[in-house]
């Protein structure tokens, strides 16, 4: 165990490492616009001063910049590695140099992994948190089951990653999840790009810092074919690897076969392989018989957040000879041996230093968001539930990313739009008016109908589309609108519904709902009474797996 007799407030590996780690903070930063970005939007207004963060997620480079950008905006942040392979230690030197208490250093035991998330949730002159930020759970099940007290002042949870968001549904379900959270994984900027992007460049970068084996003409065998597999599978194929998939689901089965992959069972695939990596978020993936079938010196490992996905406690049943830190060689009776990578934990982590600063600017972009949004939500907007993100949030990472790569976006015409059956042009800036003048002339150039509209943010959460249907309601719109912008100043707009309802004389209003619950009826029923036949409500694809059925909730509550 670490001594806890030590007078500082963090434990890492060796503090004289800071100066490598800030270092390398530096330089990461200018791979990370998005946080970057959100330092320079809301750090004047310190917009997430008051909240006590609890984090558990890798503590590396990357996530150094993450929790600056925190306490940049205000937060005070407690913080531990959610694996025992993953800290980078000159990361966690650097950030507790900077006086951040971390709890983290590479190649903790599990008993010191639980050691160190238990120093997170309790600090100094009773800190405790009301925010969390965790990637696979271990925080919000710890606080669950150790300290349910202490979640009556937590607003939130922001969760990273699929195993994590699984936890959460699973709590949802049975009436255990005792706070609203957000479910960062499934925003498409993290789903589809630090885990398919990130996998694609991280995964080979671990095996070979592991193994230094020639990938080229070798066949790898990838369990699952998700976001993370597609990455894994793709980082393979690049290195010059015969990639066999294993699938459960027809569709990604499809998918694999359609990109060329061979599909086959684990048992089929077991004595081909040289390289197998699991990649699904499922337990017992590779068993003890698929191993004792594998080749001689055949290399395993895993890219999914836990070591269940192989059966590693079956191996310790065997000798084990550790060649250097986080590779092991597992000899069975018959002589045959088998290089197992950072004990079937994330390989790409445990072994390298996980995915490009770049990718994980993008997830962590959606990280602040959701802490912002939880932490600045009035009471009662969201329930016990698992939430994700707005898909503007999730368009604004994108468009925060795309100078650094020398990407434009090509805005369309109203001349295009009016070819694509678009009849009328809709302007809905976010409590502004300001690009109106622009829109009536080029609606007038190519023969379309301008509907001339604003979307309103009130203070208690709610969004809602605005259209005035004639002068005077404009008029009042102008009018509600600088109030607003006089109580917020410049870059601010702060109007309740109260206000809304005062001005509302002429105003059609469409309400832009989150999730078909408790709070999405209340806003209904006020719309409603308010706007008579004149409220409305935006039914909006996310382009996410569970949009049939969210349009099909929302409709039904629309309907009563």
């Amino acid at each position: 165990m670490p001594d806890v007799s030590q007078p500082v407030d963090y434990k890492v590996k060796d503090i004289s490492l800071a100066a490598w780690g800030r270092k390398e903070i530096e330089m990461a930063q200018d791979e990370m616009p998005g946080l970057m970005a959100l330092r320079h939007e809301f750090g004047k207004s310190q917009i997430l001063k008051g909240a006590r963060i609890v984090g558990c997620l890798h503590m590396t480079i990357q996530t150094a910049v993450l929790i600056e950008t925190l306490t940049a905006l205000g937060a005070s942040v407690r913080w531990s590695s959610c694996n025992i392979f993953s800290t980078q230690d000159q990361a966690a030197a650097a950030i507790a140099a900077g006086g951040v208490p971390v709890f983290a250093w590479k190649g903790m035991s599990e008993e010191e992994f639980w050691w160190c998330i238990e120093q997170t949730v309790r600090g100094p002159d009773g800190w405790t948190p009301n925010m969390i930020l965790d990637d696979g759970g271990d925080v919000t099940k710890l606080m669950h089951d150790k300290y349910p007290e202490m979640l009556k002042d937590v607003r939130g949870i922001s969760e990273e990653t699929t195993t994590g968001v699984h936890r959460l549904w699973e709590m949802a379900r049975e009436g255990a999840l005792l706070v609203p959270a957000i479910n960062v994984n499934d925003s498409v900027t993290k789903s589809k790009f630090d885990n398919l992007y990130g996998c694609r460049e991280s995964l080979v970068d671990g095996i070979r810092r592991g193994t230094d084996v020639m990938m080229s003409g070798k066949v790898a065998v990838v369990a699952g074919f998700g976001d993370v597999g597609k990455g894994s599978s793709a980082s393979l194929r690049n290195a010059g690897c015969r990639v066999l998939v294993t699938e459960i689901d027809p569709i990604c089965a499809l998918q694999a076969a359609m990109e060329g992959y061979e599909v086959v069972t684990m048992e089929e695939a077991a004595p081909r392989g040289d390289i197998f990596v699991t990649a699904t978020g499922n337990v017992d993936v590779i068993t003890i018989e698929h191993m004792r079938a594998m080749k001689h010196r055949a290399i395993v490992c895993n890219i999914g957040h836990f070591d269940s996905e192989i059966q590693i406690e079956s191996l310790r049943n065997y000798k084990w000879d550790n060649v250097k830190p986080q590779v092991d060689e597992i000899e069975f009776p018959d002589g045959k041996r088998l290089i197992v990578l950072s004990e079937g934990r994330l390989v790409n982590l445990g072994n390298a230093t996980g995915h490009p600063s770049f990718v994980m600017s993008a997830s962590f972009t959606n990280q602040v968001l959701a802490q912002i949004e939880l932490w600045t939500a009035p009471a009662g907007k969201y329930e016990n539930k698992v939430y994700v993100l707005p898909r503007h949030l999730d368009e604004k990472v994108a468009a925060l990313h795309l100078s650094k790569v020398g990407a434009q976006l090509t805005t369309l015409t109203a001349k295009q739009a009016e070819y694509l059956g678009l009849k009328a042009l809709a302007i809905t800036d976010r409590n502004s008016l300001a690009g109106i003048v622009r829109a009536h002339v080029a609606a007038k150039a190519n023969n379309m109908h301008l509907i001339v509209g604003c979307r309103l943010d009130l203070t208690d959460g709610t969004a809602l589309l605005v259209y005035p249907t004639d002068r005077p309601a404009y008029a009042r719109l102008c009018r509600l609108l600088s109030l607003g912008k006089q109580r917020g100043g410049k870059t601010q707009c702060r109007l309740d519904w109260s206000d809304l309802v005062a001005y509302a004389e002429g105003l059609i209003a469409v309400l832009v709902p989150g999730e078909a619950d408790d709070a999405c009826a209340r806003d209904l029923r006020r719309l409603a009474l308010s706007f008579g036949d004149r409220a409305y409500l935006a039914l909006t694809l996310r382009r996410r797996p569970n949009d049939a059925l969210r349009l099909f909730e929302l409709s039904n509550l629309a309907a009563r």
